[in-house]
């Protein structure tokens, strides 16, 4: 396939994508937003189907499985790999992922004086070394 072929599925499949979270977390969508205008459409739609990762494992595991990432999520979730040797589009991956957290725990209506966990980042730290 071609790069403009590849440019158009990726650019639909985001899009799709960017859809089904902004429905439910706009906070989430507009950092989403961000990796896409930084990186490209490519990047977006990975950072994307992280995201879309997590939900699934929410609906099973509940909101605190949004808040650890595992070694094999590194090694499975593609933005990882695509991304692996550029630290500022992890740290904006990372604070994608805490913002989606904090939005996940809104909408469970968690009181106000539980505090916000920070996404595990040592998986992140062995990537980078």
């Amino acid at each position: 396939m071609g790069e403009p072929i590849m440019k158009g599925i990726y650019g639909r499949l985001y899009r799709r994508h960017f859809g089904s979270i902004a429905q439910f977390h706009p906070q989430t969508a507009a950092k989403l937003q961000s990796i896409k205008r930084q990186y490209g459409t490519h990047a977006g739609y990975h950072a994307a189907t992280l995201i879309l990762s997590l939900e699934a494992r929410m609906e099973v595991s509940g909101v605190q499985a949004t808040a650890v990432l595992t070694d094999t999520d590194l090694e499975e979730f593609t933005y990882f790999k695509y991304m692996r040797d550029n630290l500022p589009a992890l740290e904006l991956l990372v604070e994608l992922l805490e913002c989606h957290v904090n939005e996940c725990q809104a909408l469970q209506c968690r009181p106000f004086h539980t505090p916000s966990p920070r996404i595990e980042q040592s998986a992140f730290v062995a990537v980078l070394e």
